[in-house]
């Protein structure tokens, strides 16, 4: 399907239109776009590069304040179905990462959830002086989460 841009005839004769596919879950999946690292469609109109779900957001329901970002519902970078898109603070969109398991670790690896450590391990390794960057390694957590686990009280402080 092709996306319905208005005014797309006063764009560039060479404006390339927003093509997308539909999922089973409703996505709109953009496949006229090339997308970036990390999945999202990237989009340029009049000398502007945009990020597929907020070219679509911006189109369908209007300007995004400065303070907010886009979040996508269903989790798919590639979709840009504006049922799809909401409005939210970067917290609400870390939330959401870390509620529906989402992140990865420094290696770029699905990161598992933190109940899913060997906190007394970790804890125990931590206690005995081993070096920070072997228990990164050993139990497959990031120097970040690490430090969050330290800080929310899930390991001890060294003594």
């Amino acid at each position: 399907m092709i996306l319905i841009e208005p005014n797309m005839d006063k764009f560039h004769h060479r404006t390339k239109r927003i093509e997308y596919e539909i999922t089973e879950s409703g996505c709109w999946e953009c496949v006229s776009h090339s997308k970036d690292s990390s999945g999202y469609p990237m989009i340029s109109r009049n000398g502007t590069f945009w990020k597929g779900h907020r070219y679509s957001y911006t189109l369908f329901k209007g300007n995004i304040p400065e303070d907010l970002v886009i979040r996508h519902t269903c989790d798919n970078p590639a979709c840009i179905n504006p049922d799809h898109l909401i409005l939210g603070t970067q917290k609400d969109n870390v939330q959401d990462m870390l509620e529906r398991n989402r992140f990865r670790d420094a290696k770029g690896d699905k990161n598992p959830n933190f109940k899913d450590f060997d906190l007394a391990a970790i804890d125990n390794d931590y206690q005995n002086g081993m070096k920070i960057v072997d228990i990164f390694a050993k139990h497959g957590i990031s120097k970040t989460h690490f430090y969050r686990l330290i800080k929310e009280g899930k390991i001890n402080k060294r003594k």
